[in-house]
């Protein structure tokens, strides 16, 4: 009987220090992929702080500018570091002022950054299949946690953050396009928020079905908008959500 409690015993200590090995190892493990994640958060925001060398940038920390300042490009410098390079998005008073690429797919850009290296980052991308002079330009980028890349979008869904932010430029080498907001809503990633190669008539009724989805109300009329620029970055309402916000794109006279 008593061999047979010394057995128990034994196989009781046992048992009680695989756990703690399995605990202390999990317990590594996710401190690993911690620093592992911040050493890619922090080698991304490196990578687009170093753009301030080819770009003046106007301060993106404030909720109000009160007087419109863009992006001062040196866009030979820019495409000397990635010559995908096809554009710049600003939105003022919000973390949007980052660089647009179009490669060959709609993958690597998910992966790497400006300068081509891997980061959580990403690139913000055009869609292989779009041109920015199309009916529906769909840009995409990730929601990062720390509120950078394309997080902010989702602050759409509030009527008061629309009417801070009515506003975004897009900027190229030969000209600048105002991109007046009109819709913000929750979309599959198949959604027709993604809609190309519509007939005029199609495309009239496309856009105001995408003004009656809107979480907001917008000054935008319908008859007004002749080409679109789509935002598209994932969240968390439900598994494979995607928040998009649709603006006007209209040439800027600067």
């Amino acid at each position: 009987m008593r061999r047979k409690h010394e057995k128990s015993a034994v196989v009781w200590m046992s048992t009680v220090t695989l756990l703690l090995i399995l605990s202390a190892g999990i317990f590594l493990f996710a401190l690993w992929m911690i620093q592992d994640a911040l050493d890619s958060y922090s080698s991304s925001e490196q990578v687009y702080d170093e753009l301030e060398a080819v770009v003046t940038l106007p301060e993106s920390d404030k909720e109000e500018v009160p007087e419109l300042t863009l992006p001062d490009i040196d866009w030979d410098a820019l495409e000397s570091v990635n010559p995908d390079v096809i554009g710049w998005l600003y939105c003022p008073g919000t973390p949007i002022n980052y660089p647009i690429v179009q490669g060959g797919d709609n993958q690597f850009y998910l992966t790497h950054l400006i300068d081509g290296s891997e980061g959580c980052y990403g690139t913000l991308f055009l869609d292989c299949q779009c041109s920015l002079m199309g009916q529906n330009s769909i840009l995409y980028g990730h929601h990062m946690k720390n509120g950078a890349m394309l997080a902010s979008l989702t602050r759409y869904q509030r009527q008061e953050y629309y009417d801070a932010h009515p506003t975004l430029y897009l900027l190229q080498r030969s000209r600048c396009w105002e991109v007046s907001v009109f819709s913000g809503y929750t979309s599959d990633p198949n959604g027709d928020a993604y809609t190309l190669d519509l007939s005029a008539e199609e495309f009239g009724s496309w856009a105001e079905e995408q003004l009656a989805r809107s979480d907001f109300l917008s000054t935008v009329a319908p008859q007004s908008i002749r080409r679109v620029l789509t935002l598209s970055t994932c969240t968390y309402a439900y598994d494979d959500a995607r928040y998009v916000v649709l603006g006007s794109m209209h040439p800027y006279i600067r």
